[in-house]
């Protein structure tokens, strides 16, 4: 096929027709990047390059407009990326933004471990759980739990039941606060240890039970 014409259009693409027919648009680093010009005869494999490297460029500039909003660990990008520009061009895209320090899954991670750490005072094992989720391998979770002061545990466990339950009067205050302890991830012996000190009362059933 011979490029017949290439113009800019308003938007700043390169307008590219291919034996007299409209082929895309792409952006103008995908067309520096083919190397292709007015009246060459490109085959189907260039032209596909072409495409694909549009859609490279496309998902770069999404990544460069998301990471400006807010941070990603690298497989919550590519999924993102993913959805719009196809799985290649996603994995180029955050693999450049890795390259840039625009993308760091190690740093990520040790924030936003202490970020939930400190502000929601989730525990080791449910920052593991909402880590993981995100992409966030193994290997990464520990390196941030270990940077946390897991030493002070128990007090914000028990900050944690006052703030929600205040002095623990019923069988049910009891159990709630034991449920709530479960889901932030708090060890059963610091869990146990917590609950006897903030309860009121005589609840040896109930204790017998958690």
């Amino acid at each position: 096929m011979i490029i017949t014409n290439v113009r800019r259009t308003k938007r700043g693409m390169i307008a590219v027709e291919a034996d007299g027919e409209y082929l895309a648009s792409v952006s103008e680093e995908a067309w520096i990047l083919s190397g292709l010009f007015k009246g060459c005869d490109a085959d189907a494999d260039a032209l596909n390059d072409l495409l694909r490297q549009n859609r490279v460029e496309e998902a770069k500039r999404h990544a460069l407009s998301m990471l400006s909003a807010r941070s990603y660990t690298a497989r919550q990008l590519t999924e993102r990326l993913s959805r719009k520009s196809g799985q290649e061009a996603a994995e180029a895209a955050a693999g450049r933004m890795e390259e840039l320090g625009l993308l760091d899954d190690a740093d990520y991670a040790c924030r936003f471990a202490r970020e939930l750490f400190e502000n929601r005072r989730f525990a080791p094992r449910r920052i593991r759980l909402e880590l993981t989720r995100r992409g966030i391998s193994s290997e990464l979770c520990e390196d941030a739990i270990a940077g946390l002061e897991l030493d002070t545990l128990p007090q914000r466990a028990a900050e944690l039941i006052e703030a929600r339950f205040g002095a623990l009067d019923t069988p049910a205050d009891l159990r709630r606060a034991a449920a709530l302890l479960e889901r932030y991830g708090y060890p059963a012996p610091i869990a146990r240890g917590v609950l006897q000190n903030a309860r009121r009362g005589e609840l040896s059933e109930t204790e017998d039970n958690l």
